[in-house]
């Protein structure tokens, strides 16, 4: 059995270096940005502006969020202000201490909802306060103290504290701060209890430091930069930190500069896969309105985003481009502490992978009918080069994918309440366009997936959708409708699969359409709770023709979720399949549930139909439900 998912460089990279450039050249960015999303602060809460400030921090000093929620440049920033490193140190921590208070605290009806509970993963490797000693997810409470706890502990344990303050590097209005090797590196205990710092790793710290530089401009206001490395010092982030807001810009390509600096330093090649290529700059802003009591994060790409590896013909390839977008993604936590809403304004995104990369065999099932002793690489197993030990390596597959996707938007409001969570989401669509998915061969390009939303609706490829949850049914309602149009011609990729993709990809058009009503609805079961089971069909009688005394199965063990229509008409269709196949048209009305088709017994057909592999559609039908 084949088990497609190559764990090449950049999908599966855990080593050291990759860790410490990771930590190293986005700490500021990322930890800064993790731990304020969606929050704020009072200025007087949690802890107090020092001699000579004051709490009110002009938010509109610094990069800013206007009136609509997207990012805009800001006004310039005040002169910078004589001070203390202490006091820019604890204006730094104030700050971070009240977003990670509030913050964590806005975010917690989220985890705690019945959709958070029920229907989102859970991680029961830990066992929760009260659980039975196995992980107990049920029990597993989030605590917004805890959280807020850690990030705080972080910034004190590995910059914002004296320890690190570089005194000559420091002025009279800013404080440079660098990351020791301890806090980079890590330490290890060897058996006596002593700790020890890896030498190369700490040669490389000293050689190659990572600092911030903060600058203190008056009130609670100061700014920053990353720093990597010595003259030449690269800047990949800038910042601006108060109660009111924090902004974080970050250049990838002097990301990926200090990367290569700090690595080189440390004596280590880059992790392989790790971006060869890397531009644009990206933009958060994180603020609080007195006022309404709104917290937003808003993302924004200032200029497009492209990140790369290895050239096209290699099999390790991928490249991703986005386009610049203003408000690429923008969460607002308003008055209402148990809702959150937000908006995704992407434009064109196209990605380019390695076939290879993306579906390259890392290891076999070895469970039955194996010789081998276990599954790992291509490389192991008996010496042949197969991980079971009873067949050559695996060839790789060869060719490129590549995706186009004109755009991603949406507006999208959660709501969690005391008998039904809802979702709503307006105006989502896939960009101006059809998205598409290609193959290139080295020689020439193939249409594999094309995909249409709501091509002929007004306003054109977009749709409005509500989903409501009661911890054991999901309804969806869609407005105007549903319309989704795929194309399929996989045939092409069929002779490196071995027969793994379905003969009816190979060629034809499927679609899944909900119209007929105002507010097409309906409703399904998720597996824990289902209740709505659909009748099995009736059995065919002589001639193929259904029999209506035949009950069929009992549809227990159906792990499709029991789906009923309740306004409208879902018409499933598939045509112009692989000569063989015949066009499938399956329709649900209101009132009906999808039911599965009996299975043939073993040997025949369901009345006269042909053995060959079927559309996936052709196993479902209309089906009465029994409530």
């Amino acid at each position: 059995m084949r088990i497609y998912n190559r764990d090449h460089g950049i999908l599966g990279a855990s080593t050291r270096s990759l860790t410490v450039t990771a930590l190293t050249v986005t700490a500021l960015t990322i930890a800064l940005a993790s731990a304020a999303v969606g929050c704020g602060a009072d200025a007087g809460n949690g802890g107090g502006a020092t001699t000579g400030d004051t709490a009110a921090v002009d938010a509109g000093a610094g990069a800013g969020v206007d009136a609509s929620g997207s990012a805009d440049a800001g006004a310039p920033l005040p002169d910078a202000q004589v001070t203390t490193p202490a006091n820019i140190l604890l204006i730094a921590n104030t700050s971070i201490a009240l977003w990670a208070d509030d913050g964590t605290k806005r975010v917690a009806f989220m985890p705690e909802s019945k959709s958070g509970k029920e229907l989102l993963p859970q991680d029961c490797s830990v066992e929760a306060p009260g659980g039975n000693g196995g992980g107990d997810c049920g029990n597993e409470k989030y605590d917004p103290a805890a959280s807020a706890k850690d990030i705080k502990s972080w910034f004190v344990d590995h910059l914002l504290a004296e320890k690190f303050v570089d005194s000559k590097a420091s002025t009279d209005t800013s404080v440079v701060v660098c990351m020791t090797a301890e806090s980079l590196c890590g330490t290890s205990t060897d058996s006596q209890g002593n700790e020890t710092t890896d030498a190369k790793c700490a040669a490389g710290v000293a050689k190659e430091p990572v600092c911030v530089a903060m600058t203190h401009h008056g009130e609670q206001l100061i700014s920053g930069e990353l720093r990597i490395g010595a003259a030449p010092t690269i800047v990949p982030a800038t910042f601006t930190l108060n109660p009111a807001q924090i902004s974080v810009s970050a250049d990838l390509a002097k990301l990926l500069e200090a990367a290569t600096r700090v690595n080189k330093a440390m004596d280590e090649k880059l992790p392989e896969g790790f971006p060869a290529v890397a531009t644009g700059t990206l933009r958060v802003v994180l603020s609080r309105d007195a006022a309404s009591s709104v917290l937003s994060a808003v993302l924004a790409i200032d200029t497009a985003a492209h990140v790369s590896a290895f050239d096209k013909t290699d099999a390790r390839f991928y490249d991703v481009k986005v386009a610049a977008a203003a408000q690429a993604l923008k969460v607002l936590f308003g008055a209402d502490k148990s809702a959150v809403t937000a908006s995704v304004g992407l434009g064109a995104i196209d990605v380019g992978v390695a076939l290879d990369l993306m579906f390259g065999r890392s290891e076999a099932d070895c469970s039955s009918g194996s010789s081998g002793s276990g599954s790992g690489s291509g490389s192991g197993g008996g010496g042949s080069g197969d991980p079971c030990g009873n067949e050559p390596a695996p060839k790789p597959l060869t060719g490129t994918l590549f995706a186009a996707l004109a755009g991603l938007q949406m507006d999208l409001t959660f709501t969690a309440g005391e008998k039904v969570d809802s979702v709503t989401v307006a105006g989502l669509s896939f960009g101006p366009k059809t998205s598409t998915v290609s193959f290139d061969d080295g020689s020439k390009s193939h249409a594999l997936l094309s995909l249409d939303l709501n091509g002929d609706a007004t306003p054109a490829r977009k749709m409005d959708l509500k989903a409501t949850y009661d911890g054991s049914r999901i309804k969806l309602e869609t407005t105007p409708k549903l319309d989704v149009v795929v194309g399929h011609t996989l045939a092409v990729l069929a002779p490196q699969f071995d027969g793994d993709i379905p003969a009816f990809l190979h060629a034809g058009t499927s679609s899944v359409k909900f119209d007929g009503a105002t507010v097409p609805t309906f409703e399904f079961d998720t597996p824990a709770e289902s209740t709505t089971e659909p009748i099995p069909a009736p059995k065919p009688g002589p001639g193929g023709t259904p029999d209506p005394g035949s009950g069929g199965s009992d549809g227990k063990g159906d792990e499709m979720a029991h789906m009923k229509v309740l306004a409208g008409l879902l018409t499933l269709k598939a045509v112009g399949l692989p000569t063989g196949m015949a066009d499938v048209l399956v329709t649900i009305k209101a009132g009906m549930c999808i039911g599965e088709k009996p299975k043939a017994p073993a040997g025949g057909t369901t009345g006269g139909g042909d053995e060959q592999p079927q559309h996936v559609f052709s196993q479902l039908t209309e089906a009465a439900c029994k409530l």
